[in-house]
């Protein structure tokens, strides 16, 4: 049987999007999400996917960054099946064992958006992070650190700001998220001129996700396998209900 990268590409889209995680729901969730638009509706997007913890996931380098979301369950009162191949993934790394390349996404032009998922314990304060991490444990550190190297690269443009898109189930996760920046701002005297451009240029926005994510059907991997006519160690299950 062949592999998944043997019949599909990625598709070539600028970075428009960079996100905190690579779990299963980001991947049938958001990028699934990204990639429709893609073909439906033009975005003309490519996601960078960053590893937030220590540790890699090799599988991506080996399958290309591709992988496969298959939607089961029901679609207004009746059956659904969906087999879609992702394609929208162009970068994945680590922000530990590929710190340098991490924070050179801070250089992109393009980007306009980040994604995060690092559990509904990610987003903290964490005061013993500090700026010369190479990163920061603490997620808000991390995007901290990253934004500002992003606002001295663009010294201080206000066209290369950031949309903050966190999708943890906390409560008000946009403005957690933002009230633990501003904590490093102070805490690292990152100076109101970065403020303002956190104010002005970037939004964090506060949202809410609902889709059901199987992930990887351990037990029904073959039987997919044997469906789509290709191996994908990255299969991702999910509804096809979504709401974001």
């Amino acid at each position: 049987m062949k592999e998944i990268q043997e019949l599909y590409r990625p598709s070539q889209h600028p970075i428009r999007v960079m996100q905190f995680g690579e779990g299963n729901f980001l991947r049938a969730f958001v990028d699934y999400a990204i990639d429709v638009a893609n073909e439906e509706n033009g975005l003309d997007a490519s996601v960078a996917i960053v590893i937030p913890i220590a540790g890699e996931r090799p599988q991506f380098a080996v399958q290309n960054n591709l992988y496969t979301v298959c939607l089961r369950g029901q679609q207004e009162g009746k059956p659904y099946k969906e087999n879609r191949a992702v394609t929208c993934i162009s970068r994945v790394l680590s922000a530990y064992a590929d710190y340098d390349g991490y924070m050179q996404l801070a250089e992109l032009d393009t980007l306009r958006f980040i994604v995060s998922n690092t559990t509904e314990a990610g987003i903290v304060f964490d005061p013993a992070c500090a700026l010369a991490d190479r990163p920061p444990k603490a997620f808000p550190a991390k995007l901290t650190q990253f934004l500002y190297a992003r606002f001295q690269h663009f010294d201080g443009a206000a066209d290369k700001g950031v949309h903050m898109l966190p999708v943890e189930l906390i409560e008000n996760n946009g403005q957690e998220l933002r009230r633990c920046v501003m904590e490093y701002v102070k805490l690292w005297n990152l100076g109101s001129d970065f403020a303002a451009w956190l104010d002005t240029a970037c939004s964090f926005a506060d949202t809410l996700v609902d889709r059901i994510v199987v992930g990887y059907p351990r037990m029904d991997a073959a039987s997919y396998e044997q469906e789509l006519g290709y191996r994908d160690a990255l299969l991702d299950q999910a509804e096809p209900f979504s709401l974001w």
